[in-house]
């Protein structure tokens, strides 16, 4: 049985009593309606539509004791019908989504087979998601209700899915790095599994295509800076290697790897950037690689310098025709490693001065939105080699 398969059989049979959602129906006649409080003469009143405005009213009553204990709040199943119904009005609800996920979680009376009940809501979650990818809500139930249940089985694919439609929704790569973290267990060394977890940590072969799915995704995209990202994830963050100031506190083995690692990635991005000069998310990979790894495992700009000055002109061609330069022909982030090199170095006299102020006029002409920003680095920079002139 399919996920929406069960969602139809398990949920209707639970909801259908209640559903289509009518007020005046005697399901609910025991219930006195509890309307929004407003003054008498709110300035912006709000007009919700009449068949919302019924069905929240209800939802008042229902939750007014919200405070007390779970045992005191009616977990039902015509409470269940009523967040369906208003989910499917106002999907971003996040106290009607508390409200459901009480239900689901915790009724008495819905917990015979509480397993296949969450399988149904997955079910149920499947069609709201593609819907509402960009609402928070849906997929923090989601993450409560594969978190009961214990198993990600299928949500990868989900996932998939849903980035195929929008490929760089903040929530739903938020959702897929939490499944690999929770299930797939985190490699730091000092995690945990969860205590009280269903499942947590016990699926690391969930981490064993996610390279070749990034790779897929930067073959489709090299500018996708949301697989970039995962990238990094799954490649260093989740061995907790993201910070200058870290401590490396891992094994030899795991280490070596690692160091292996670096040196492909390098390779990768290189190899990237020749393809696509002006890739800001491949820059930005490449530098990391450099400075935003612990300390140990760190090396300079200066030593990619060679390479990087082979995607630009030289400076002398550059003043002879700025042309050279002007945005999309010279790679930003080339002149930026280039000039970045110079801070680095911190040489002194006024050979670095006179090529920073050169690499700074090339950056105005490719990247004149952040004239300003360029003007204050060689500031900083002739400050920095200031005394040593001296």
């Amino acid at each position: 049985m399919t996920a929406a398969t069960a969602s139809s059989t398990t949920l209707d049979d639970l909801c259908s009593a209640y559903l289509p959602f009518d007020a005046s129906s005697s399901a609910w006649s025991d219930l006195t309606p509890t309307p929004q409080l407003e003054s008498s003469s709110p300035m912006c009143p709000i007009l919700f539509a009449p068949e919302y405005s019924s069905a929240m009213d209800l939802y008042r009553t229902l939750t007014v004791s919200n405070t007390a204990p779970l045992s005191a709040i009616e977990l039902s199943p015509r409470a269940l019908a009523l967040t369906s119904h208003l989910i499917q009005l106002n999907p971003s609800h996040f106290s009607v989504w508390q409200y459901r996920a009480n239900i689901i979680l915790h009724s008495p009376t819905l917990g015979s087979n509480r397993d296949e009940l969450l399988r149904a809501e997955l079910g149920w979650l499947d069609e709201l998601a593609h819907k509402n990818m960009k609402s928070y809500q849906v997929w923090q139930h989601r993450r409560l209700v594969v978190s009961a249940l214990g198993d990600p089985g299928r949500e990868l694919e989900f996932v998939k899915e849903n980035l195929a439609r929008d490929a760089k929704n903040y929530h739903t790569w938020g959702y897929r790095q939490w499944v690999l973290a929770h299930f797939g267990g985190l490699s730091l060394p000092s995690s945990a599994v969860v205590v009280g977890s269903r499942g947590a940590g016990e699926f690391p072969q969930l981490w064993d295509g996610e390279a070749d799915y990034v790779d897929q995704l930067l073959s489709e995209d090299v500018r996708n800076n949301s697989a970039w990202n995962h990238r990094w994830y799954i490649h260093f963050a989740r061995f907790g290697l993201t910070g200058s100031t870290n401590p490396v506190n891992l094994d030899p083995t795991t280490m070596e790897k690692i160091q292996k690692t670096i040196k492909y990635e390098k390779a990768y991005a290189k190899a990237s950037l020749a393809g696509c000069p002006n890739n800001a998310s491949a820059w930005t990979y490449l530098r990391a690689l450099h400075t935003a790894l612990p300390a140990s495992l760190q090396t300079r700009l200066v030593g990619e310098l060679g390479w990087v000055k082979t995607m630009v002109s030289t400076n002398a061609e550059a003043e002879k025709d700025a042309s050279v330069d002007v945005m999309g022909r010279g790679p930003v982030g080339a002149l930026e490693w280039w000039f970045d090199c110079l801070a680095e170095d911190a040489r002194s006299g006024n050979v670095a001065i006179e090529e920073a102020e050169m690499l700074v006029k090339r950056l105005i002409v490719a990247d004149s939105v952040r004239k300003r920003f360029w003007a204050y680095r060689l500031k900083s920079l002739r400050r920095t080699l200031q005394p040593q002139q001296h």
